[in-house]
Order: structure tokens, then sequence, then C-alpha cells
């Protein structure tokens, strides 16, 4: 007789878990037919049945309570205890070690039969048995989860145990098992070499085991680890041998074999684009799932020594930009490897080959209001930088390199006259200098309209410091004043709008821009004692009603659209009786008339009332959330908000340019060509590109379709074509053909050259100023291959003012000729 049993907690794998719930489903405890009683009986011994069981199996199946138990490979009975999947339960298990008595084959048939009439419900008392006293085995306070499984080691060979879970004082569920030999299985085991270490890797299921060891090669003495073999070497075939055994003394073994070949990795392919214009070399190479790391090797024929480096290999690029000369040939070999080993590639040669960007133009020579000389230079390709020289008093000095194509020189005495030209620059060398552009530096005259522009930011809001400070970058584009402020508290603010205003009257044009977190009815823009605060919108026109002119504001906020509902002109501290507070509304943002956009004084002023003294765009409406980017763009770009990068390109200043490309671009929002921006294009602009990019915000501008003027500018180095320019490449018989729309007929005219043989590489340039073409209108220009086959150009606005020559190449053959702009 066994004596108390001691309860140890088990920890098994899934599988094994899944096979022990496995065993008594509640599925197959509802008895519904003779031959669902049949399972049952296989599950539990008929001579185990008894009428307690019976009796209380109906409710605990309802509960969802378990209990099933079978001999286990350590020479231990495993328990396993089911309870409800939610909540916490208390339950107790009780153990007694049972001896049988036999029935005769005649009287368990007898028995069978009797259990199947009635579908086990009460049988009779003819099972004799010599009952056992209980001893508890374990005890389970409160415990959560649905499967408890425990270790009954205590157990003879040969012996039955009764297991009796009571989960009440008087509910309980009875499994019995007898303890017998149990033999280990390997159902599978399998060793594969991994492909990026160096290493083979085991898996295997064993049944019944309580010990595994695995064996390589001839050796007796087991590998130290179950899960992988490290001693190992690359095209070597090895034999590993699984023993499992347990503690009734069974044991099996499978060997297997692995061959540890063809794991060195394939010899990559190297792509090499250079950048001449920076002296930069981008290595390309196709990402395999075998290699874990690449590095290279580049050498020069015409300088001594060489370079080794390293690189990250799943992102399939790198740049080589250190010590790299101009005309130089470099040679570059790559290496990838991994655990098994490594495998050179080709030798691939580049040539920094180049040269000196093409001649630069004046693209615009101007004087602002202080006098100061404004430059800006027509952008080439090729080129690094700009250089400026000054010529005064007969004596030409250079005056600044730069990479901007926008610059003032400030340096000038009054009322001289000097004159400029610019060259281009690279690693390459200088280009020739442009021809002289003379002017005299005087300013410009009192009735020309200020104009200033405040951009203010607050830090706590990630897009807000990189577009404040390029719409303040974008304004100076256009030769407006412009600041960028951060963090500023309400008084310093106020104190800024007065210095920075100075000088302003009723006629000029106080731009501000706000970039900060908004919410309906107020703007998060201040900072105080560190800490970021709102203020309502009625709060922030009693600021900018001090500033003179008629403000206009650009505000980039989520829920900018309260600015200029009603209810913003309410504060705190202030109620208007119902028509008093309507009467304010149309008082304050109501349109009389409209401007004509003019930049004059006298113009302006002819065409304005004083109660409208605030054109506002917002970035939402008043219901929505204004969006922008949250991360780096291209590597270099800090997050920005979308509306301010529509509103810098419509003003000629692309936030997101990359590279080479320049940061000064056209005028996208002068949708008339009229070289001035007005509050209703920049806000169309600004919906068109939104809608392209599937945003929601909704921008607007209040008034609707206000005209008045953002600003004005001179010459868009890209807006106008004088000359257009055909090279031929193919040798093909091509006519130019030249179509616009009259705006004073609306009717199209159409002008062709004549046909022409251009030879491969001819060219032929069309003179458009002598076609009468008006200026402003939309040109499309057409090549049309005669031997077959016609390719069209994109329009253009034609402008006679600006000597831009635009160049078209016609390649291809004569049936499928291609139209390439250059």
């Amino acid at each position: 007789m066994a004596t108390k049993a001691t309860a140890q907690a088990v920890s098994l794998n899934l599988e094994k878990i899944a096979d022990v719930a496995g065993k008594i489903s509640i599925d197959d405890l509802k008895v519904k037919s003779p031959t669902e009683l049949t399972s049952i009986k296989k599950m539990i011994p008929e001579f185990l049945i008894e009428k307690q069981l019976n009796e209380s199996l109906g409710r605990l199946i309802r509960l969802k309570w378990g209990l099933t138990v079978q001999t286990f490979g350590a020479k231990a009975v495993l328990i396993a205890v089911q309870t409800p999947s939610t909540g916490t339960y208390s339950f107790t298990i009780y153990k007694k070690e049972q001896k049988l008595l036999l029935l005769k084959a005649a009287e368990k048939k007898a028995l069978l039969k009797d259990a199947e009439s009635r579908e086990m419900k009460v049988l009779t008392e003819k099972i004799t048995r010599v009952p056992a006293g209980y001893t508890l085995f374990q005890k389970a306070t409160n415990v959560s989860g649905s499967l408890h499984l425990y270790l009954d080691t205590n157990v003879e060979e040969g012996g039955i145990y009764i297991y009796r879970l009571y989960t009440s004082a008087t509910t309980y569920i009875e499994q019995t098992v007898k303890v017998a030999n149990v033999t280990p299985t390997i159902s599978s085991f399998t060793a594969t070499p991994d492909k990026l270490n160096r290493k083979v890797v085991f898996n295997f299921s064993v049944n019944n085991a309580t010990k595994i060891a695995i064996y390589k090669g001839t050796s007796t003495t087991p590998l130290s680890s179950t899960v992988e073999d490290t001693a190992v070497q690359h095209g070597t075939i090895y034999k590993y041998t699984l023993k499992a055994t347990n503690d009734w003394g069974g044991s099996v073994t499978k060997q297997i074999s692995v061959a540890c070949t063809n794991l060195l990795p394939a010899k990559p392919t190297l792509n090499i684009a250079r950048n001449t214009m920076y002296l930069k070399a981008l290595l390309r190479w196709n990402v395999a799932d075998n290699v874990s790391n690449i590095s290279f090797r580049r050498t020069c024929t015409s300088t001594s020594g060489t370079r080794t480096f390293t690189a990250i290999y799943s992102t399939g690029t790198v740049v080589d930009s250190v010590s790299l000369q101009k005309d130089k040939t470099y040679s570059y070999v790559a290496t990838v490897s991994n655990g098994w080993g490594s495998t050179a590639g080709n030798v691939v040669k580049v040539t920094m080959s180049g040269s000196a960007p093409a001649v630069p133009t004046i693209a615009d020579i101007t004087t602002n209001r202080s006098g100061h000389v404004v430059l800006k230079v027509s952008q080439v390709a090729r080129a690094v930088g700009y250089r400026i020289y000054r010529t005064y008093e007969n004596r030409e000095t250079l005056l600044v390199s730069t990479t901007s194509i926008q610059y003032t020189d400030t340096s000038v005495t009054l009322n001289e006259p000097y004159s400029y030209r610019v060259s281009a620059y690279n690693v390459y060398g200088e280009s020739a200098k442009s021809a002289y552009e003379s002017i005299f530096a005087y300013p410009t005259g009192d009735n020309v309209i200020k104009r200033k522009a405040l951009c203010v930011a607050t830090t706590g809001n990630i897009r807000s410091p990189y577009s404040c400070q390029e719409m303040a970058k974008a304004f100076q584009h256009n030769g407006i004043s412009a600041e960028c402020i951060q963090d500023v508290s309400k008084a310093a603010f106020a104190e800024k709008l007065k210095t920075f205003f100075s000088g302003f009257d009723a006629d000029d044009y106080p731009i501000v821009m706000f970039y900060a977190h908004g919410g309906v009815d107020s703007l998060s823009i201040f900072m105080e004692n560190g800490r970021g605060v709102s203020t309502t919108y009625a709060d922030l026109k009693k600021m900018l009603d001090k500033v003179p002119g008629h403000k206009i504001l650009l505000i980039s906020a989520c829920h900018s659209g309260s600015a200029v509902s009603t209810k913003s002109l309410l504060t705190s501290d202030e109620t208007f009786p119902v028509a008093e507070f309507a009467a304010n509304i149309r008082k304050v943002f109501s349109v009389k008339a409209a401007s004509t956009g003019t930049a004059t004084k006298a113009a302006m002023k002819s065409a304005e009332l004083a109660t409208d003294d605030y054109s506002v765009i917002c970035s939402a409406a008043r219901n929505k959330n204004s969006q922008g980017t949250d991360r780096y763009t291209y590597g270099t770009i800090p997050p920005y908000g979308y509306n301010p990068q529509w509103w810098c390109k419509g003003i000629g200043w692309n936030i997101v340019a990359v590279l080479e490309e320049a940061k000064a671009c056209r005028h996208h929002a002068d949708s008339n060509s009229n070289k001035a921006v007005t509050v209703a294009e920049l806000t169309d602009y600004t919906r068109r590109q939104e809608e392209l990019a599937g945003r929601t915000s909704e921008p607007f501008c209040w008034p609707e379709n206000d005209n008045k003027v953002i600003l004005t500018y001179d010459t868009e180095s890209v807006s106008g074509i004088r000359y257009f320019s055909l090279k031929n490449t193919g040798s093909f018989v091509v006519q130019v053909k030249v179509k616009y729309t009259n705006p004073s007929t609306g009717s199209l005219v159409t002008w062709s050259g004549s046909s022409a043989n251009l030879p491969s590489g001819g060219t032929r340039t069309v003179d458009l100023s002598q076609i009468g073409i008006p200026a402003g209108v939309k040109v499309k220009l057409n090549v049309v291959v005669v031997s077959g086959g016609s390719a069209t150009s994109s329009e253009y606005i034609y402008n006679p003012d600006s000597a831009k020559i635009v160049s078209f190449a016609v390649s291809g053959t004569a049936a499928r000729p291609v139209l390439t702009v250059r």
C-alpha cells in the first residue's frame, strides 16, 4: 500500500499539455447514445465506474471541470485538472490505492450490456471491490487558468491508483490509472545547416523520455547542447545519433547524416553610379538571404594606397565619398561573407570624369528699399555653387561664392552704378563668366507698399521649427523681409509686433504666419515659464489690432478654421448681447470691396475699406486636424507641415528639395501668371495639392476668393521661353509647329516651320519672338517627324523678356520617335 503522496507541479511543453487535455474532452463526455458510451468506456475502464461519478457527471460537464491521469515517462503519474477558463477556483485531490477482485468474463459482459441500455445512469451494485482509505494529495486555493498539472512520483509499477477531484464538498470527478512501463519513442529527428551562421541546428520530437542526448560521429560523449552544434566546418558530412531514455529503463536511438556543403555566399554583383558634382560613388548590390556582411576594397592605379570599408549588407547600397579625386579611375571589389566563409566579386571600375558647369545668367537684378542690389542667378546643371563678380570704378572683384541662386549686395554706395556678372563652379572647375548686368544702387520709391513677414513657431510641435524657418526663407526669396521666432511669451510677442512692424501705416501689409497646436477657438503659440499656453483667437486679435495695415495671417494648426468663425471673437472675460455680437462679427470680417492687387499705395487704397483689415488662410476647417510629416524625409529634411510646404512652393520656394535640386522654384500659386500671388490663389493651390495628396484638412481663406496681394515678384527663370532649340539624334526629317490660343479672339493659332533634314547630332533653333506670340500665353511646341510618327512637348508660358533656351532631342526610330526635354 502506498503512503501519502507529495504533489509536485509539472512544467510541460504545449504538445504534451494538449495530449493530456485531450484524453477526456467535454464533447466526448456528453452521453447521447450507446455508440458514444462505448468510446467513453475505452477511456474509463468498466470496473472503475461508480455510482457517485455517474450521478455528478452531468453537473461537472456543464461546469467544464475535468480530470485525467496517465503514466508518465519519469516513473510517475501525471494528473491534469481542468477548471473553467475564467475566474478563480479552489479544489482538492485525494488519492487511493485499489486492489481489484477480477470479475468473470460473463459477469463483465452482462455489466457492459446493462450500462449500454441505461446510458451511463446508475449501475447495479454487482461490482465487487475491496475499498481502501483515501489520502490528501493536493489542495489548491483561488487558482486561475484552465489547466493545472501535477506529478505523483510515489507510485509502484503495476499498482492501481484512484484520484478523486473534489470541486465542492459533495461534487467530485474520479479517475483511475494502472502504473505500467512506458517506452520512449522518437517521432522525428533532423539536423540542418544554418544559412548565416556556422552551425548545425537540431530539431526533434520525442515522447515518454526523461533524458535526451545527441552523439556526434562515433563519439561516446554526448554533445553539450541538444539545440545546435557549432564545431562544424564547411564541406564536411556529419553523422548524429539521438538517444532518448526514461526512468523506466527504456531506450531508443535514431541516426541521421547532414552535409555542410554549398553554404558559401554567391559571388556578389556590384553596380556603381557616380556623382561627378560632388565626387561620390554610389555602390549598389542585390541582397541575398544567406549573407550577413559585405566589405569593399578600393584601389586606384594613379594614386598610392587602398581603402577598405564596410556597409550594412541589408541596405543594398552605400556611398563612398572619401578622398575621391576628379579624373581618376577607381577599382572596387566587394566581398560577401557568412559564418561558413566568404566570396569575393569581380573588379568593377569607375572613372570620376566630368566637366565644369554651363555659363549661368543673371536672371533678375533689382534694388530694394534700402538701395541694396538683389541678384537672382539662373540655375544651371552640374553646378555646386555660383560666384558673383562686381565691377565698380573699372575694377572687378569676386563678391561672393555661394550655393544660393539669390544674393543681396549690401556693401554698395547709394546712387552709384555697379555692374555684375556670374559664373558657376563644381569640382571640375569654373564656367566662363556671364554677360554684364548694370544697375544704379538707389532705394525704391516711397509709394511702394511695405510688406514684412513674421513667422511664429513653438518647438512643442515637431513640425513647427522647420516649417516656420522655411516660410521665412520663402518670403526672403521674394524680397520680403522676414523673421522666424520660436517659443515666445505673450508679452514678448506683443513687443515683437511693435518693433518688427515699426513704421507701417494703414496701407501696408504686415504678414504673420503661425505654426502650433490648435484647438477649437484657441492656439497654443506662447510659452510661459517653460510651459506651452493657449490663447483665444480673440485675445490674439487684440494684439494684432495694434499693428497698422491690412493683416495677412497664415495659420497652420488643427481646427484653425475657428479663427474666422463667430465664436472665436469671445474671450473668457468678455461677453456680448446677441445683436451686438453679430454686429461686431460683420464689422470685423466683412468684405466691402476687392483689391486690385496692384503694388502701389494709390491703387490699393482706392479699393479697400477701413473695416476690411484682415485676410486669413487657415490650414484646416474648424472640425479638422492639420497634418504633416512625423519623421525626417529623404534622410535630411526635418518634419514639416503639409500646408507650409504648399504655401512655400506656391510662392516659389520648395522646402523638400533634395540633393542638387535648388529650393527656388516657380511660383506655383500664380495661376494667371501676373507676377503676383493673392490670398485666394495661394489657398486654391493649397486645396489642389491637398486633394492630390489625399488629405482632408479642408484649408480655406477668409474672405472667400480674397484677391489681396500677398507678394509680387519680377522674373522667374523657368517661366518664359523665347527660343526653341531642337537637337536631332536619329537623322530624321522634322518640322517644328507652334500652337497657342489668341487671347483676343479665342481662336487656336498654329504656326508651322519648314521641314528640315537634320543629321544625327544636328541642331535647329526657332526664335519664338518672330512668330508674334502675345506675352503670357501658353504655348504648345510640337515636333513632327515627317518620315513617320510624331512627338509633342508639354505646354509652356511664353515670356518675350526671358531669353531662356529650352532644348529638345528627338531619338528612337522614324516610326517611334521620342521627344525629350533637355
